[in-house]
């Protein structure tokens, strides 16, 4: 794999107060805009807090980078291999993952969750153990380190109604 494949995710909260004028959207997309550029390394989210004054709680977070060059496609195979001996609650439980919502991981004729098996696989490879909320798991995240690493995502298949 060329260079390292590194993800973001957002910890550590810092609260401030600000008020907005009455209708300003409480958007995070529109914070930016709204309090300048967002510095490297942090991201903001916005809270109501009264809707009627326009005051809003500002909520910045210490983004953490997640590098997956230690990740191997072995690495993976076993989370897989833990997933299918323990069975998915228990691999959720004693990993602290939950049921994927958006995408599965096909591998020899069989359906995991993609986020759940890569944060696995991280925790395999360097004996750190990453939450959910630690990294993205849609196509940004989980399912492009996995497609790199040579794997097969799909779109979860829907029953039909």
């Amino acid at each position: 794999m060329n260079g390292s494949l590194v993800q973001g995710s957002c910890r550590r909260r810092v609260h401030a107060s600000l008020t907005l004028a009455a209708g300003t959207p409480h958007s995070w997309r529109r914070l930016p805009r709204l309090v300048g550029t967002e510095p490297a390394g942090i991201c903001y989210r916005l809270r109501p807090v009264q809707e009627a004054t326009g005051r809003v709680e500002l909520i910045a977070r210490e983004r953490q980078m997640v590098v997956w060059d230690p990740v191997t496609r072995d690495d993976v195979v076993r989370a897989m291999q833990e997933y299918d001996r323990l069975g998915p609650e228990q691999f959720f439980s004693e990993h602290g993952f939950a049921r994927t919502t958006t995408y599965e991981l096909v591998w020899e004729e069989r359906r995991y969750p993609p986020k759940a098996i890569l944060g696995t696989a991280y925790e395999f490879a360097t004996n750190q153990r990453l939450g959910s909320g630690d990294f993205e798991g849609g196509k940004t995240g989980a399912v492009k380190v996995l497609g790199k690493l040579g794997f097969t995502i799909q779109p979860i298949r829907r029953p039909a109604r």
